[in-house]
């Protein structure tokens, strides 16, 4: 699970000291669209976790697992890698073109490319769309137009809880519909169709959320880029977030005078004086990537933020494939259905952390002890792997090849022993607490940024660096994984992934909280 780009300000920005505000009214309607069309990430990421590592069965009937695991990691690889490269490109052009029309485009991508996804004949096909979906990712930055400084936390906070829901939802969608023909007979069991295309409906499912998503935004939703802001976004993209007078902004924040019983900073405060209005739209120097990397605080937040992407992101493709190995070759031999539900429970777990719990440890412990914390639980987290898996071995279950075998039905966990449920039950509790690692880590990326004007830039910079190592962490550890399992494996997956995990723990404690001037001055 990834918590991202605009998820942050929730945090970031509830951290800031504020003057007295008068509290800006959310448009409503138009803060639930856009937090709806974020949906659709989480959902085209997760929904083909239970069966990715199937596929390589369906179109290769003789591939051993070793093949398996590199397949699986081929697909991972190319959605990130497309993601990376397109990331950047739709941030500069949403703010030429507008939010909207890229909002749309990127809708539009995501349902096309999951639908042939599902119909595809070769294994070729599906590569190919699923690269195609890696570039329907648009971060833009709609939710920040909408809204100012007194109410950006509050409309930030659907976000996560969107994702909250569709990491949650897919993978059931993914893990329950595929095979329908063996799931639901009544309904398709005599459909040729399903039958050649096992992992069309889920698709067909996941497109159709897009789609509905692409119907709203397209039919409710305003454009939140004004003509003034892409003036001035033209010159700097990041200059979007900046309650700036020379930068028009829906409803921009009223500074009050203090009222009876108000307290307000006097002329006689020193601080008092950077939290005028006057300093507080005077613009900060534009600084370019370049420059922002060559900020020591910047770059070492950013080298922690790929190691945990890194770390956390081939954790969830090796848990993955690790359920669906048979036993013989280091996995658990489960089901799509029983990883589909095993995500699920995670996926939950981790949503209720970040959005319940993370804000309550943080103000007691504070950003960089909980960020360490987190990230030392997935050394803990990877060397349970190997625990589990003798568990399995000892109890000796036999676990069903085929995943048409294992009914929806309260039995459908019979053929898993109380040992195994139970590893997999402590692994899924240190994932899901360790989910607070990206709420610290948000924090420190916003706190790292130089100025108000280059925390676009340290965005997406940020988000940059996490999606190129979404696109390498893949094939490496799937193919580490592959020379691994067997009787002739050397077990050397189970050596690199705590030393990964141990290296992201080491740079943890090189990334500081900035203390930049600007969060002091603006709120």
């Amino acid at each position: 699970m990834k918590f991202d780009g605009a998820i942050g300000a929730q945090y970031a920005l509830r951290y800031s000291p504020l003057l007295i505000y008068r509290i800006t009214p959310l448009p409503k309607l138009q803060v639930a669209v856009i937090a709806a069309a974020s949906l659709s990430e989480p959902v085209t990421v997760t929904f083909i976790y239970p069966f990715i590592n199937e596929v390589g069965v369906f179109f290769f009937m003789s591939t051993s697992s070793r093949e398996l695991a590199r397949l699986s990691g081929l697909l991972f690889a190319c959605y990130a890698f497309t993601q990376f490269i397109s990331t950047y490109f739709w941030g500069t052009l949403s703010d030429r073109v507008g939010r909207k029309p890229i909002l749309l485009t990127c809708l539009l991508i995501c349902a096309i490319s999951t639908v042939g996804f599902g119909a595809g004949n070769t294994f070729l096909e599906i590569l190919i769309f699923r690269t195609l979906t890696g570039t329907s990712y648009g971060d833009v930055p709609a939710m920040a137009d909408i809204t100012d400084s007194t109410n950006q936390a509050r409309a930030f906070s659907f976000i996560p809880l969107c994702w909250a829901v569709g990491t949650a939802v897919s993978p059931l969608i993914g893990g329950f519909l595929s095979h329908p023909e063996k799931h639901f007979p009544g309904g398709f069991g005599n459909s040729a169709y399903f039958i050649h295309h096992p992992y069309a409906l889920p698709c067909f499912t996941v497109a159709g959320i897009s789609f509905i998503l692409f119907l709203l935004v397209a039919f409710i939703l305003e454009e939140t880029l004004g003509p003034q802001k892409r003036k001035a976004t033209s010159i700097t993209p990041s200059t979007a977030n900046v309650p700036s007078r020379s930068i028009p902004k829906y409803g921009s924040t009223d500074i009050s005078r203090p009222q009876n019983g108000d307290v307000s900073p006097t002329t006689s405060d020193p601080s008092a004086e950077s939290l005028r209005p006057e300093s507080i739209s005077a613009p900060s120097p534009r600084l370019f990537a370049l420059q922002i990397l060559g900020d020591p605080l910047v770059r070492d937040v950013l080298i922690s933020y790929g190691l945990l992407a890194f770390t956390s992101n081939s954790n969830d493709i090796i848990f993955a494939l690790w359920m669906f190995l048979p036993i013989d070759d280091g996995g658990l031999g489960f089901s799509p259905s029983q990883i589909a539900a095993i995500i699920s429970i995670g996926n939950i777990m981790g949503a209720f952390v970040i959005t319940i719990i993370f804000p309550w440890v943080h103000r007691r412990f504070g950003t960089l002890p909980i960020y360490r914390f987190a990230m030392g639980l997935n050394v803990l987290l990877v060397m349970l792997y190997p625990v589990v898996h003798a568990l399995a071995v000892n109890t000796a279950v036999q676990f069903p090849r085929d995943p048409g075998e294992v009914p929806l039905s309260d039995g459908m966990w019979s053929n898993v022993s109380f040992p195994v449920l139970l590893g997999i039950g402590v692994m899924l509790t240190l994932k899901g607490i360790s989910v607070l690692a990206w709420g610290g880590n948000i924090i420190l990326v916003t706190a790292a940024a130089p100025s108000a004007r280059s925390l676009g830039t340290v965005n997406s910079l940020a988000q940059m660096t996490a999606s190129l190592a979404r696109s390498i962490a893949p094939p490496l550890y799937t193919n580490i994984f592959a020379i691994s399992m067997g009787d002739g494996g050397n077990g050397l997956i189970w050596i690199f992934m705590p030393a990964m995990a141990l290296l992201s723990v080491l740079a943890s404690f090189r990334a500081k909280e900035g203390q930049r001037e600007w969060r002091r001055s603006v709120g």
